[in-house]
């Protein structure tokens, strides 16, 4: 696995999510055979006591080269957007 990710603070107080994954086959970080990839775009919400968070985003990535592969990863993005001691 390997992700490409950014985050922009809003003038909203949203904090925006956006990259890349990428899911590559073997077992060592030598290898360039790109299994699946997936772009990743959101908003995460500003922390407060209507809103404790945190905000979770799942991505799954299969082996979409290989006929009845059964590769699988599954990424859990799980983030606070808050300020200090903020409630």
């Amino acid at each position: 696995m390997e992700m490409d990710m950014y985050a922009l603070a809003e003038s909203d107080k949203r904090v925006h999510i956006s990259g890349n994954t990428y899911f590559y086959e073997g077992a060592t970080e030598d290898t360039s055979d790109l299994d699946d990839s997936k772009s990743v775009d959101f908003m995460v919400p500003r922390h407060n006591s209507s809103y404790p968070g945190p905000f979770v985003m799942a991505v799954q990535m299969r082996n979409v080269e290989t006929v009845g592969s059964d590769d699988l990863a599954t990424v859990t993005f799980s983030f606070y957007n808050k300020v200090g001691d903020d409630d």
